[in-house]
């Protein structure tokens, strides 16, 4: 019997060191923004083989937790939240940074840009502690957008087509335009603190990643870490088949190009399904000892490849590329000693 599970341990330890003896991915020409917490905005070129600091006066965006987002009309904007100063608007052109003056010592956690039947795009900002606000214009008045909201720490929001959805620390929330307030939309949820949420691109299937603060359990329960909706968020089931009980679910991504694939970034690295969100794996080869993924983009390259960028906060930025053997290999000369939150992948 010892001499068996001799043979297993070793036989365990031969194919995990195959597994990641795989090649590496080559490297691909990709336009990518990331925020760092002491740095500012950095930009590369290449797909990450090297990075510099954008060109303008960073100063304001110091020192705080920042996402980005890219403006869906024009690809030229980008926004960035910030957890202390804000909303700002960089034009990638004119090379220059604006900021929400109405925003200014905000906590902004999340954005959204909403198009209505109306030809004026909304701008759509999530709050840690005040809940939502909306706008025509950057610096226009931001008028609380919050009737029926019933918890005002907001985690993400998401657009699937014109339908608006908030995920908070207590409860997903869905906006209902003809009635003009939000509807609480968590049927089958059971850890309601969501932290993030992606959808396929035809808007059927729907997936909410949960975070573990704020849960309450007894001691003979899990956590449910992942939910999944196949009828636009009106009911949910766990969705955490494959992955491990007690972590969070940071950033979610789904593979336009082949849509019943989907990333999850999670405090246990990387998760990958390739059945729409019914079971999971593992995919952490190349990723270092311990990387929390705090942000997960994918995009077609000129190559023809499915690039995918990884953001492990203090470990760095890491690419790989959807295929059936994915090896990370990490895309951070120039960024290295800075903590990275997230990341913007720019089409050609």
């Amino acid at each position: 019997m010892k001499i068996w599970k001799d043979f297993v341990l070793i036989l365990s330890f031969v194919l995990l060191i195959s597994a990641c003896t795989r090649e590496s991915p080559p490297n691909v020409n990709v336009t990518a923004y990331a925020a760092t917490y002491a740095g500012g905005i950095y930009q590369t070129n290449n797909g990450g083989t090297s990075w510099f600091p954008l060109n303008i006066d960073q100063e304001p965006l110091q020192y705080y937790f920042k996402r980005i987002f890219s403006d869906p009309q024009n690809k030229n904007i980008l926004y960035v939240t910030t957890t202390g100063n804000g909303l700002f608007k960089i034009d990638r052109l004119k090379k220059s940074m604006e900021q929400a003056e109405s925003l200014k010592d905000q906590i902004v956690t999340s954005m959204a840009f909403l198009k209505p039947s109306d030809p004026v795009e909304r701008y759509i900002i999530g709050t840690e502690s005040k809940g939502i606000f909306e706008a025509s214009d950057l610096h226009g008045s931001w008028q609380y957008f919050d009737e029926g909201l019933s918890y005002h720490e907001v985690n993400v929001l998401m657009v699937i087509g014109k339908e608006l959805f908030a995920g908070t620390t207590k409860d997903v929330f869905k906006w209902n335009e003809p009635d003009k307030h939000w509807v609480s939309t968590s049927k089958g949820i059971i850890n309601k603190n969501i932290i993030s949420m992606a959808a396929a691109p035809d808007g059927k299937t729907i997936l909410a990643g949960a975070g573990l603060a704020g849960f309450e359990k007894n001691f003979f329960s899990s956590t449910p870490c992942l939910y999944k909706s196949i009828d636009k968020g009106l009911r949910w089931s766990e969705a955490d088949r494959g992955l491990c009980n007690e972590m969070s679910v940071y950033a979610i991504a789904v593979n336009v190009n082949r849509p019943e694939r989907f990333y999850l970034g999670t405090s246990r690295g990387v998760y990958r399904s390739v059945d729409s969100g019914s079971k999971w794996s593992r995919i952490n080869c190349g990723l270092p000892e311990g990387a929390r993924v705090l942000d997960l983009k994918i995009i077609r390259t000129v190559e023809g490849m499915d690039a995918v960028f990884a953001v492990c906060d203090t470990k760095g930025i890491f690419m790989t590329i959807d295929n059936e053997n994915p090896k990370w290999i990490g895309k951070n000369y120039g960024i290295e000693s800075s903590a990275i939150s997230s990341i913007i992948l720019v089409s050609p």
